[in-house]
């Protein structure tokens, strides 16, 4: 097993389970307000080129599809900030509940864990790859159609046609693998061996993995301690933000094929939690958390999936509460 505790700044990961503490640079009321506009407009934009309500067709220069083009652009745009809204706001609820439920628990208090293990969602990241792609489809459109109803268009809106037709293309191929993905794996779990886990303890980790897996050939492990929060770039209008994984602690561990056949259905490994790394505060600020990755060969597509870990400092003599202990 190799590992490093040496930061690893600004390492940005393409994860499915998305972002997972409260990392919304708005509250869920000024998201709202953020969002009323797009909303508005789009609504308008849309029904009005649909003749739905009234709208001066002489001020439209161009045909008057690309008009509702423009108007569901906006509308997604809208409805995309008002669900980020809706599920911080969700989020924070939860938050609290869980804290009146568990004052003296500081693991359920911070996150709604299943204790049983974590399954990563198996659909949610191709419906996610799917609004882009429309979305990104229906904006490039646009340029499109100026170019195909002007010849004598500039250089740089052809430009930014092309650019925006490879950016489009790129999310369908993203969405067809995220689908393929999806279609030939169905839901893996990981199994926590206790809840929560302590941190300078040995853990052995084990994955269910979905029956359509036959003879894979190895596996690789990546455990990690992850923070995240936002880093903001630019100035004035020119501001921009964006969401970081910064991986504090890193191990790694591979299994082969033997080890693999040794227990049928199943993928373990077994890392060792430092002492001195930092436990998981998903309500922290910033949110700090423990992911595992496994990265499974079989012939074909690999199944790649990431993994919450309850890995909290023991503040007592007690390593660990039992499964089997109700709360």
């Amino acid at each position: 097993m190799s590992s490093t505790n040496e930061k690893v700044p600004y390492r940005l990961k393409n994860r499915d389970t998305g972002p997972v503490g409260i990392h919304a640079p708005l509250s869920p009321k000024s998201m709202f307000l953020f969002g009323l506009p797009f909303v508005a407009f789009g609504l308008y934009f849309t029904l009005g080129s649909l003749g739905i309500v009234e709208l001066d067709a002489s001020k439209v220069n161009g045909p008057m599809w690309l008009l509702t083009a423009a108007g569901l652009v906006f509308l997604m745009a809208g409805l995309i900030i008002w669900k980020m809204g809706y599920k911080q706001a969700r989020l924070l609820a939860t938050c609290r509940k869980l804290a009146q439920r568990h004052p003296n628990n500081p693991a359920m208090a911070d996150y709604p864990w299943d204790r049983q293990g974590f399954c990563p969602p198996r659909w949610r990241p191709v419906q996610t790859s799917l609004a882009a792609f429309v979305f990104i489809t229906i904006f490039a459109s646009i340029p499109n159609c100026i170019l195909h109803e002007d010849d004598s268009a500039p250089w740089l809106l052809r430009l930014s046609a092309i650019v925006m037709n490879l950016i489009v293309i790129a999310s369908f191929v993203i969405t067809v693998k995220k689908l393929r993905h999806a279609l030939k794996f169905a839901k893996t779990q990981l199994i926590y061996p206790r809840f929560p886990m302590h941190l300078g303890e040995s853990v052995q980790l084990k994955v269910r993995l979905p029956a359509s897996v036959r003879s894979p050939s190895s596996a690789k492990f990546y455990l990690r301690c992850i923070k995240e929060y936002y880093v903001t770039s630019g100035s004035g209008k020119n501001r921009s933000k964006r969401l970081v994984h910064e991986v504090l602690y890193e191990a790694q561990e591979q299994v082969d094929r033997t080890q693999l056949q040794a227990s049928p259905g199943y993928a373990c490994v077994q890392f060792e939690l430092p002492e001195s790394a930092p436990a998981t505060h998903i309500q922290g600020a910033p949110p700090h958390f423990w992911e595992l990755e496994m990265i499974l060969y079989v012939p074909g597509l690999d199944l790649n999936q990431q993994y919450l870990l309850p890995i909290y400092r023991d503040e007592s003599t007690k390593k660990g509460v039992s499964l089997d202990t109700p709360f």
